[in-house]
């Protein structure tokens, strides 16, 4: 349903593409992914890039990093006005 607030295809592939390591760094971490913190926030950028380093890979680019907080962000926003979860501590 949050993808489909999104007009252009292309947005919603970017926006698919770049909420997926959150999942995988909740499924990881045992982290709800409905429950985020700014310490969660900075824990995530920091595992991005480790994660990367750990496999031989160069870590993200800031670019990167900053479009999969950016989509964690507004999913985040488009589940709490549905009251889907409690509110967020996370800095909008």
């Amino acid at each position: 349903m949050w993808l489909e607030t999104r007009r252009s295809p292309n947005t919603r592939d970017a926006y698919r593409w770049a909420i997926r390591p959150w999942f995988a760094y909740c499924e990881r971490t045992g982290l709800d992914p409905l429950e985020m913190s700014v310490r969660h926030s900075e824990l995530y950028a920091r595992w991005m890039v480790e994660t990367a380093v750990a496999a031989g890979d160069d870590p993200p680019a800031s670019k990167t990093i900053a479009q999969r907080m950016s989509a964690v962000s507004a999913w985040h926003k488009y589940i709490g006005r549905r009251s889907i979860r409690p509110s967020s501590r996370a800095a909008a």
